[in-house]
């Protein structure tokens, strides 16, 4: 998630790619390849984390989240794993229509532009590798189903700018809520980045889009997932 939880304590772990030879973007796109890094496969022998044990974790509040294709990843972990992750937060990300089944609730906050032209802020296909995804307000809509949310008429705004309205559904499960925070023209980016690509280029980088500074992505979603942790 970058500086937020670093600043309160919290430890960031990242996942280094391997073999990471020819196009990243391309061939990772659905984050639905068969199989599970060893970290997260569930077997008889590897119920948990995979984790260093010099990490002195608290492993009832891992949290997961992820840009783009980050994204679904983290969706993915708690469709799969949530065994093992409180919460989940994604930007930019998509969630396919495969079957997801947790079994219990998982708190999740999604941060989208509905300009982004990689991952589609509606559902249908993406208009560069022609994935179907749900779309922001279907994935987040299942979400709120699956932690069993009061109907959307009854969604609270949380933060409403000129650029950003974030809604979350309440009434949840175990308060396991579940929240949109939509940037209005917003591309494929992480709002409030230090960086803006855009600006940089707008020729190359025409796909990170316009850019809004009203709120910082990771400060967001470290607000979000902090208050959960997994309870036995």
């Amino acid at each position: 998630m970058m500086p937020a939880p670093r600043q309160r304590g919290a430890r960031q772990l990242r996942r280094r790619g391997e073999s990471r030879e020819g196009a990243r973007a391309g061939e990772s796109t659905p984050a639905r390849h068969p199989g599970l890094p060893d970290a997260v496969r569930r077997s008889p022998s590897n119920d948990r984390l995979a984790l260093p044990a010099n990490h002195r974790l608290d492993r009832a509040r891992v949290y997961a989240s992820g840009i783009s294709n980050g994204g679904g990843m983290a969706y993915r972990l708690a469709c799969e794993r949530p065994d093992l992750i409180a919460a989940i937060g994604s930007i930019a990300g998509g969630m396919g229509t495969e079957e997801c089944a947790p079994g219990r609730p998982v708190p999740a906050i999604e941060i989208h532009g509905d300009a982004d032209p990689l991952s589609p802020y509606a559902e249908g296909l993406g208009p560069i590798f022609g994935d179907y995804t749900r779309g922001a307000p279907g994935t987040v809509a299942f979400w709120a189903a699956n932690n069993g949310c009061a109907l959307e008429t009854e969604k609270k705004v949380t933060f409403s700018s000129t650029d950003v309205l974030c809604e979350q559904y309440r009434a949840c499960k175990a308060d396991a809520r579940a929240e949109l925070c939509t940037v209005f023209g917003g591309g494929h980016n992480w709002p409030g980045s230090a960086v803006d690509l855009y600006e940089m280029d707008p020729e190359v980088n025409w796909w990170w889009g316009y850019q809004t500074d009203d709120i910082h992505a990771h400060e967001v979603i470290w607000e979000f997932v902090k208050e959960y942790r997994l309870v036995p």
